[in-house]
């Protein structure tokens, strides 16, 4: 009953939080996720996002997290369409070190991420508490346990390539974190194998809400969505997730 009567104070005490939090996320995921979609919320922290799908009225959510304390905290959404899959995602599976934080966003495998960004958040200067290491687990094996999905969002502060690299089919529906410190990762990550070469690009700045939108009119190819990165999104602490779907998709 907890998250009932959480959301329930929310809306009543804490609107701007409720609109920005809660149904902003739905209002903007709407256009990717709808009633009896499959979908893989890989880092999925503490849960947000997973509620916003299932609240779109998703078939199936697998929310997948490394950090133990909010995998406990995942498991507290009490709903028969969500799997709770505590690991992380990489190029292979096996064990690899985790980087735990004060701030339980920042918590990444990327030591480049913690060199080049995590340093700079607005949040504050993170303290970098403990290391770990974690099984690791891949997005095919995900999908040939689990089905596949019709939207994958990969929030994985800096490790979005090896998440990618463990994927060989082209999904429908993929969106990935970026931040302009590692254009090069982000280039790379438009380039994936994964994509198909009927594959589109969009992208969004800052936290996907729904004051948020894509900033292309048009969806465009993976060349011209490397050039856009490269002239584009270099200014320094900018961020913002990219979306990719196959052409057909959307006419």
């Amino acid at each position: 009953m907890f998250r009932p009567l959480r959301n329930a104070y929310l809306r009543s005490f804490k609107r701007d939080y409720w609109n920005d939090f809660v149904i902003g996320p739905q209002l903007f995921y709407s256009q990717f996720v709808n009633s009896g979609s499959t979908v893989f919320d890989i880092g999925a922290n503490a849960g947000t996002y997973t509620e916003a799908f299932l609240s779109l009225g998703a078939g199936k959510v697998v929310a997948v997290e490394p950090t133990p304390d909010l995998v406990r905290k995942l498991k507290y959404i009490r709903d028969k369409r969500l799997t709770v899959v505590g690991c992380g995602v990489g190029k292979e599976a096996g064990i690899l070190p985790f980087n735990l934080s004060n701030f339980s966003t920042l918590n990444s495998f990327s030591g480049e991420w913690l060199d080049k960004v995590a340093q700079d958040v607005p949040s504050g200067r993170p303290q970098w508490i403990n290391t770990v290491n974690v099984e690791v687990t891949t997005l095919d094996a995900l999908i040939e346990q689990h089905g596949i999905p019709d939207f994958i969002k990969i929030d994985v502060e800096g490790a979005e390539l090896q998440v990618l690299q463990g994927l060989t089919s082209s999904p429908k529906c993929v969106s990935f974190e970026f931040h302009s410190e590692l254009c090069d990762i982000l280039v790379s990550c438009i380039r994936q194998r994964c994509f198909s070469s009927e594959a589109r690009f969009n992208y969004i700045l800052g936290e996907a809400s729904g004051k948020n939108s894509l900033v292309l009119p048009e969806w465009v190819g993976a060349e011209t969505m490397v050039d856009i990165a490269r002239n584009a999104l270099t200014a320094p602490r900018l961020y913002g997730d990219m979306f990719v779907r196959q052409a057909a998709s959307h006419g």
